[in-house]
């Protein structure tokens, strides 16, 4: 299982290394697991209508295991087999749907998970402005949950970076608003993005380029968990928003007795995906316009000069408000484990 492993809580929070408090910036892996899936584990091509041997890891703790597979990088689930043995292997006969974003799950079929799990986002970004930054305001808002309508719910958790005329750059989460004098005046080049939600205590943490920007911040009165992040920008800013390295995860203690460990839900890199496109068995909704060639020349996965990896880009066309959502599914039980990343169910003569 691919997990971070935070040491002891602390008032809502998590223990660091070096003794501040809030979860380690950038996540280091603990291979302590009750569940550790082998195969699929990634990059596999498997034909429709033949057998799969799936296997995994277990420390046998119990006696049932559930099988489910997404055609969608984590945004929907399909049973394979329910309450199966725990030996270590099944022979699935791979349905024919076709998608080059499948994952496998394994779950414990005899414990469930709590409802308040905590979350934790992790990506990199990175803003392009067309013309001198001092002009803009908010330029680029993350929601934690579904923000295509056009009035975004109030309790939905919202990070807006902006660019003021006083050459400060800012980030607002929810209404508080902090300076970030580290990337002064401008937001060029990649950075790292950390956030971690509990709904348990209705607080949340940012880190920006592992520094600590907001700790323990509480969030709106009313806030229910949305399975769902959302990026937007527009309907005036002349920036061109670059997202790559999206990985989520949820807390489980479960796992290792009197430790919390964050498993990943699901990864997203776009290198799957076809260039000047957003394949529509990706997981990811976009905005809808009267154009619809305006809509896929708004977000599409493009190539970074910089880093000759694929990432998905938003950009303001036509004064339309940009918005791009991607849903993921909550396991029902605990522990469990996904494959590492998404392969292709694909018949073997089609391209």
């Amino acid at each position: 299982m691919k997990t971070v492993s935070p040491a002891a809580k602390i008032s809502g929070g998590w223990t660091v290394s070096g003794g501040k408090t809030g979860l380690s910036p950038f996540s280091s892996f603990s291979p302590q697991s009750a569940l550790r899936l082998t195969a699929p584990n990634g990059n596999e091509i498997i034909q429709p209508g033949t057998p799969f041997p799936v296997r995994w890891l277990s420390n046998k703790q119990f006696e049932k295991v559930t099988l489910d597979y997404s055609p969608d990088n984590g945004t929907t689930y399909l049973s394979i087999a329910n309450a199966i043995a725990n030996n270590g292997n099944y022979l699935w006969w791979v349905p024919y749907h076709i998608s080059s974003n499948c994952l496998v799950r394994i779950s414990s079929a005899e414990t469930t998970g709590a409802v308040q799990n905590a979350l934790l986002y992790e990506m990199t970004f990175k803003i392009s402005y067309h013309d001198a930054p001092s002009t803009h305001g908010e330029t680029f808002t993350i929601w934690l949950g579904d923000a295509l309508s056009e009035i975004v719910n109030p309790f939905t958790p919202g990070i807006t970076f902006s660019n003021e005329a006083d050459n400060g750059t800012y980030v607002r989460f929810n209404e508080t608003i902090k300076e970030i004098p580290q990337i002064q005046g401008s937001f060029d080049g990649w950075h790292r993005l950390k956030v971690l939600v509990e709904p348990g205590t209705q607080s949340a943490s940012l880190w920006l380029d592992e520094t600590i920007i907001f700790e323990n911040l509480r969030l709106n009165p009313g806030f229910t968990f949305s399975p769902a992040i959302s990026f937007s920008t527009g309907p005036e800013d002349s920036a061109t928003i670059d997202i790559d390295n999206l990985t989520v995860r949820i807390s489980d203690s479960t796992a290792v007795e009197n430790e919390n460990t964050f498993p990943i839900l699901f990864i997203e890199d776009f290198e799957n995906f076809e260039v000047g496109t957003l394949p529509e068995n990706s997981g990811w909704v976009t905005t809808r316009t009267e154009d619809p060639g305006t809509v896929s020349r708004c977000v599409l996965v493009s190539r970074d000069s910089s880093t000759w990896k694929n990432c998905l880009k938003l950009q303001v066309i036509e004064n339309n408000r940009v918005v791009v959502v991607k849903h993921f599914t909550i396991p029902g039980s605990f522990p469990f484990d996904t494959s590492d990343k998404t392969f292709s169910i694909k018949e073997s003569n089609k391209d």
